[in-house]
């Protein structure tokens, strides 16, 4: 069993064990064992930081982080490695929060963002908050330019962010393939060993893309 739910009960993970049954986490807490024969995630502190260097060399000076209320652990995660990393270099930060981590509730954080934030630097954390948060802007708030007065980055690369060219989202792109192998090697290799062999986690892979809702890097 491969689990990817946001908040899964450790009831199942339990049940797995009991019944001998393969478990892998897929971006969900490492600390979430019951049972759990690995997991593949990203490194969330990683994952925070890289999204603030993004916007930070930018010439970012105030920031802004829409934080989802349902809160999953890998979104969540980051929301809060974000802050961190704001807070660490001394700068800022707004939480503007949302109900969802869809476009609609990207669309309503805009307003939001518009009303309450003098921020010029947005971490959207998740790409769908992003496409919504930037549609805000655009069409509801035309007077913001995205990025010369609000530059934003999304999180995830979906294909709606680089290969629509209404959007060209600046992003971290997680590397979904290699993450697919890993879990199925990890499956693999339970299967094949002892049902006791060491708990292991591996890393999923990320990587900062700069499209068009970033700016020019500064030197």
């Amino acid at each position: 069993m491969m689990i990817t739910s946001g908040t899964p009960p450790s009831a199942i993970i339990e049940e797995c064990a009991q019944l001998n049954v393969p478990v892998v986490l897929i971006n969900r807490d490492a600390n979430l064992r019951g049972g759990a024969d690995g997991g593949v995630l990203i490194d969330i502190q990683a994952a925070g930081q890289m999204a603030f260097d993004m916007l930070r060399v930018g010439g970012g000076s105030r920031f802004a982080v829409l934080e989802p209320r349902d809160r999953t652990y890998s979104v969540l995660g980051r929301a809060q490695a974000f802050s961190d990393a704001c807070a660490a270099a001394g700068v800022p930060v707004d939480a503007i929060p949302t109900d969802s981590q869809d476009y609609e509730s990207g669309l309503a954080a805009a307003d939001l963002f518009v009303k309450t934030s003098s921020a010029d630097s947005v971490f959207c954390t998740t790409d769908l908050l992003a496409l919504g948060f930037l549609d805000g802007l655009r069409l509801t708030h035309g007077g913001v330019r995205v990025p010369e007065d609000v530059q934003l980055v999304g999180f995830d690369d979906i294909p709606q962010a680089g290969g629509w060219k209404s959007y060209q989202l600046s992003t971290i792109r997680q590397c979904y393939e290699a993450a697919a192998v890993d879990a199925v090697d990890l499956i693999l290799k339970r299967i094949a060993a002892p049902p006791d062999r060491p708990h292991q986690i591996l890393d999923i892979g990320i990587a900062p893309l700069h499209r068009a809702t970033t700016r020019k890097r500064t030197t």
